[in-house]
């Protein structure tokens, strides 16, 4: 499916109903453009003779309909008397003033039967109609131009963007320019601007870089690390027989991320329940085996060989998935769901992440809870939805017990760590009270005290959660086997220092923690593994 007639229905739509279009006139109507079963003028004039557009020209209310779509000035041109409204319909539908001898030619529809919305049919229809769309008219910019200068303060923004850079405007964007009017700024000078701009330039100079070509014969260039990982994706797709719309996402990260991600795997089957969801991680390939067997994520794909940024990534996607879920903690969605206000109102920590983190509890509300809030997946799913299939454990312990764990696996993760004197203390009463504490991580992790059971480097992470399900509960630093708990329902009591309860700690979860500062994430000292308070 190629994006450029995927993104001309979305903006053809976009402009005649003010709308975006549902996923399945997407889908529907590339198919045709793809199958040449019409042209692009075609669908133009089909979208504007079909019965949902008829429906609407009867309406009288246009309150509800966008001022700077199409179907709001042909509403109201249809309003006007016979020979006003052939006229302004001329100069809607041609972009020009019917001049005398013109209207000399559509005389005869104002001497016959026709109703308005039969003449309306006609010009539609009409072999000028469509002859327009090969001959561009170099006044076409400037119209356009004069129509979004009309529009109110909010409308004019969003139609700027949508028409110099082909987007939605970004929240930190809307609130510059909003301020620009604000202060009496003209709009033209807001206009100039964003066509003066980078992203402008660079969108000009990748669609002109081969102008000697028709624009349908341009293809995307890629690397050969993009063409791999194309190739992958596609023969994944091929494989399952996953149709476009499947929702890929994309996660990298420790143990707990890829917990983390569970909740928007559900909530995607939730929402779009025939849609296939996999999930592409880069980093952390160790961890992929928490995701595998799992109810609500179809396929994983490995993107760590081919090295690529998230943005490469998302190049390399045009047209073989419909959307992609770039899930940090403030997430963004890259396809045809739009994102949340939420996260536009919050794309600075989505930009900088990961330096953000250390503002990630201004929030007040559990980081699963942030991302589902960002893609507008809020009702679909919350923060207790982490869920892992766990495996059968390769031998049971006799006997209650609880998982014991004061390693997170990274060097900065010495942040988080409890002293021996505070584990020895601890490991001592829950053996007078007749609880074995069972030390699960790898080899390489430190060993608590000579009294735990030492399953160190012993179990797959799935039969770690395994363990954790037949537990007790687990007891330890924040960290990937706290979040695996709660993935299987095992209860946790959880010591916070350097990371946010607020934010990391789930309802449920029994929180130890002094509260001496706040917690130091992603500083200079956090980057080499010292408490900022010595």
């Amino acid at each position: 499916m190629c994006k450029n007639e995927y993104d001309f229905v979305k903006q053809l739509y976009h402009n005649i109903f003010g709308t975006a279009p549902t996923l399945t006139q997407i889908q529907m109507d590339t198919e045709k453009l793809q199958n040449k079963s019409t042209s692009k003028v075609g669908l133009i004039q089909n979208v504007l003779l079909s019965e949902e557009i008829l429906a609407k020209l009867n309406q009288t209310n246009t309150s509800k309909i966008p001022e700077f779509s199409v179907l709001n000035r042909l509403i109201n041109i249809l309003k006007l008397d016979r020979k006003d409204c052939i006229n302004e319909l001329y100069c809607e539908l041609f972009d020009g003033k019917l001049e005398q001898n013109e209207f000399k030619n559509h005389a005869r529809l104002l001497d016959s039967d026709l109703s308005k919305f039969e003449i309306y049919k006609s010009f539609i229809n009409s072999s000028e109609f469509s002859d327009q769309f090969n001959h561009h008219s170099s006044l076409n910019c400037l119209i356009l131009i004069r129509r979004i200068m009309k529009l109110p303060d909010e409308e004019f923004i969003h139609e700027a963007y949508q028409e110099c850079l082909d987007r939605e405007p970004d929240s930190w964007g809307f609130n510059y320019y909003s301020e620009y009017l604000n202060n009496g700024i003209d709009r033209i000078e807001i206009i100039r601007e964003i066509l003066s701009s980078n992203e402008t330039k660079e969108k000009l100079y990748s669609r002109t870089e081969k102008r000697d070509k028709p624009l349908q014969d341009i293809e995307i260039s890629y690397s050969s690390k993009q063409l791999k990982f194309r190739k992958d994706v596609e023969t994944l797709l091929k494989k399952h027989n996953f149709p476009f719309e499947t929702n890929m996402i994309f996660k990298g990260g420790g143990l707990g991320d890829f917990v983390q991600t569970t909740p928007i795997a559900k909530a995607l089957k939730a929402k779009y329940p025939e849609y296939p969801v996999v999930v592409a991680f880069k980093g952390g390939y160790e961890f992929k085996s928490v995701l595998e067997d799992h109810p609500y994520i179809d396929a994983m794909i490995d993107c760590r060989a081919n090295d690529l940024s998230f943005s490469e990534i998302e190049k390399s996607l045009e047209g073989l998935v419909e959307n992609i879920f770039d899930v940090l903690y403030v997430s963004r969605a890259y396809g045809s769901l739009k994102n949340s206000q939420f996260a536009d109102d919050n794309y600075w920590h989505y930009e900088f992440f990961p330096s953000s983190i250390c503002r990630i509890d201004d929030f007040n509300m559990h980081v699963c809870d942030v991302m589902l809030h960002s893609l507008g997946l809020e009702q679909y799913a919350d923060c207790n939805d982490v869920l892992v299939t766990p495996d059968e454990v390769p031998e049971k312990i006799p006997g209650d017990y609880v998982v014991v764990c004061n390693s997170v696996g990274s060097f900065q993760g010495q942040l988080k760590e409890w002293t021996n004197e505070e584990w020895d203390e601890l490991i001592k009463w829950l053996n007078s009270i007749g609880i074995i504490p069972v030390q699960l991580g790898t080899k390489s992790d430190k060993l608590l005290h000579s009294s735990v059971m030492d399953l160190r480097g012993t179990t797959t992470l799935r039969q770690a959660a395994g363990y954790l399900k037949l537990s007790r509960g687990y007891i330890g630093v924040e960290g990937g086997l706290f979040h695996l708990s709660k993935a299987v329902g095992a209860p946790a009591v959880v010591i916070f220092s350097s990371t946010f309860s607020n934010c990391l700690a789930y309802p449920d979860t029994y929180v130890v923690t002094k509260n001496i500062c706040r917690p130091c994430l992603w500083n200079s000292y956090w980057l080499e593994a010292k408490c900022i308070r010595g």
